[in-house]
Parts: structure tokens; sequence; C-alpha cells
């Protein structure tokens, strides 16, 4: 026991996006504006109206729609909502409103794929 070193414990930088813990359900989400951070990438304000509709408005273009959406429930926590915007780009976002992280793709009309990693957090949090 005396040749044991220490553990050191690692702060991420302050870059680093960090989830917040949500700790929602998925009935909780609704009306409510989430902020959607994705990595190196955008960040846009959402608002799921219901399991078939939500408001989405990008940060710095102002860039918004309002889009139809297809939703999966896996569980009290998690959702996969799919929509087609009108530019012809294809959505898919993995929602976890337990932790608070983000995933999914963009499919766009010329055969690019984006991929999608980022948190989401209450736009009060943010706006404090």
């Amino acid at each position: 026991m005396k040749n044991q070193k220490k553990k050191k414990t690692v702060t991420p930088p302050k870059t680093e996006m960090t989830a917040s813990q949500l700790s929602m359900t998925t009935n909780e989400i609704y009306g409510k504006e989430l902020e959607y951070e994705f990595t190196n990438y955008v960040t846009i304000d959402l608002t799921y109206a219901s399991d078939t509709k939500l408001y989405w408005i990008e940060r710095k273009s102002k860039a918004d729609a309002n889009e139809e959406i297809s939703t999966i429930h896996f569980d009290n926590h998690t959702i996969m909502a799919g929509w087609n915007e009108n530019d012809g780009t294809k959505v898919s976002l993995y929602s976890d409103f337990a932790t608070g992280k983000t995933y999914g793709y963009q499919f766009f009309s010329d055969g690019r794929i984006r991929n999608l990693i980022g948190i989401i957090r209450f736009k009060s949090e943010v706006t404090k």
C-alpha cells in the first residue's frame, strides 16, 4: 500500500461541453424551450409541441421552422425524432432527457451526411 499513487482528478477544460442533468421524462418536454448545442457546429433553440410537431430556431442565422416530425419513444427519458426540412435535408435526432445528451444525423440532398453530437439544456439555464 505504501507505493500506491493517488489518482489525480482531471477537470475538463472550460471549452468542453458537459451535459446538464435535465432529469426530465419525455412527457415533461412539451412546450419547454430547450437549447441543443452541437459540438463545433450550431446551437438551436427547440420546442417540442407534441410527438408530431416541433419548432426550432438557429441562434446565429435566425433560420427557423415549424416541423412535422415522427417520434419514437424508447423509454421514459429517450426519444428519436425525425423530419424532412424544406431544402430536402433529412434529420434524425436522438435525445436523452435524463442525461442531457443528444446525437443525430443530417442527410443533405447532395449526399453529404453530418454527424451531430451535443448537449441539451433548458433555455433558461443558458440565459441566466
